[in-house]
C-alpha cells in the first residue's frame, strides 16, 4: 500500500515501512560478498555484479531467478505499466495519460539532469500548475524522486531547481533504451537510491557557479558525494571544485567522489568504487 491510503484503511496508530528493491549491498551480499575484503579478493566478480546492478537493478524477481535480457526487460515493463496506471493513472484519476506519460518518459530519460517546472512544462507544451501535480502523483507513487537544490529557506521560490530519479535502474532502463551506454546517467541514479537505502535524509544538490551531485544528512552531519565514471586529468579538478560549491552554504562532515573502478585519496576527498562504498555501513 503507498502511503496516502493508509489513513483511510487503517484504524488506531501503524508504522510505515517503505519497501525498496535490493540495495546494491544486498545484491553483493546474494552473490557471496560479506565484506570488503571479499571485495578485494573477488574484484573482478564483483565489478560483474555492479555492472547486473546498474543495468538491471534490485527488483527480487529479476535478482533472484534466473532469466533472459528480453524477459527481464518484459518483465520490468510491466512493472512499470502496473504502478503507472494503477498508483499514478487510476488513483489520482489523470485525465491527460498521454501528457503523464510523456512527463516520465522525459525524466527518467534525462536523470540527473537539471529542470525547473516552467521549463519543463514549455518542453511539453502544458502549464506549471499541472507539470507540478503530476510529478507530485509520480513520486508518491515512488516510481521517481523529485530532488530540489539545496536551500535553508523553505519558501517554494528558493528552490526553483530539481532533478529527477527512477526508483530502479532496470525499470529506467526498461522503458528508454538508449540508457544501456550511459554508464555515467546509470550510476547517477544508482547512489542516490544508495544514499535512500543507507538511511541519509534531506537528500539535495548544490548549484551556484558550480555544482555539487548530491549533499544529504546523517547522524546530525552532512556529506557531499560527486559522481563520476572514472576520474581522468580532464575532469579530475571539476570533480574536486564542485565541492567549493558548499562553501558558505553549509557545514560539511566528508567529501566523497564516487566511481566505477577508482579507489584513492586526494587532499582529503575520499575516491570509492560504488561497489565500495555500498559495502561500507
Amino acid at each position: 500500500m503507498l502511503d496516502n491510503r493508509f489513513a483511510s484503511l487503517l484504524s488506531g496508530r501503524y508504522f510505515a515501512n517503505v519497501v525498496r528493491p535490493f540495495s546494491m549491498r544486498e545484491r553483493l551480499k546474494i552473490s557471496g560478498f560479506t565484506n570488503l575484503f571479499s571485495l578485494q579478493t573477488r574484484r573482478p566478480e564483483a565489478i560483474r555484479v555492479m555492472n547486473d546492478y546498474l543495468q538491471w537493478g534490485g527488483f527480487p524477481e529479476t535478482v533472484l531467478h534466473e532469466m533472459t535480457d528480453d524477459v527481464k526487460t518484459e518483465l520490468l515493463q510491466s512493472y512499470y505499466d502496473s504502478i503507472v496506471l494503477k498508483d499514478c493513472v487510476a488513483y489520482s484519476r489523470i485525465r491527460d495519460t498521454e501528457l503523464f506519460y510523456r512527463l516520465l518518459h522525459f525524466l527518467l530519460t534525462n536523470v540527473g539532469n537539471i529542470f525547473n517546472y516552467s521549463s519543463l512544462a514549455r518542453s511539453l507544451s502544458s502549464n506549471e500548475n499541472t507539470v507540478r501535480n503530476y510529478l507530485s502523483y509520480a513520486s508518491r507513487s515512488y516510481v521517481l524522486a523529485d530532488v530540489t537544490n539545496f536551500s535553508w529557506s523553505l519558501k517554494t521560490g528558493s528552490r526553483a531547481e530539481h532533478k529527477a530519479y527512477c526508483i530502479d535502474n532496470g525499470l529506467m532502463n526498461a522503458i528508454s533504451f538508449r540508457f544501456s551506454s550511459q554508464k555515467g546517467a546509470l550510476l547517477e541514479n544508482a547512489v542516490y537510491n544508495e544514499l535512500c537505502n543507507k538511511g541519509y535524509a534531506d537528500i539535495t544538490f548544490v548549484k551556484n557557479n558550480r555544482e555539487c551531485d548530491f549533499v544529504a544528512r546523517k547522524d546530525g552531519c552532512f556529506h557531499a558525494f560527486q559522481v563520476c565514471s572514472e576520474l581522468m586529468d580532464q575532469n579530475s579538478l571539476r570533480e574536486q571544485q564542485g565541492f567549493k560549491c558548499l562553501t558558505g552554504v553549509t557545514e560539511t562532515a566528508s567529501y566523497t567522489i564516487i566511481t566505477f573502478n577508482q579507489h584513492e585519496e586526494i587532499d582529503g576527498v575520499q575516491v570509492l568504487p560504488f561497489y565500495v562504498w555500498a559495502m561500507k555501513g
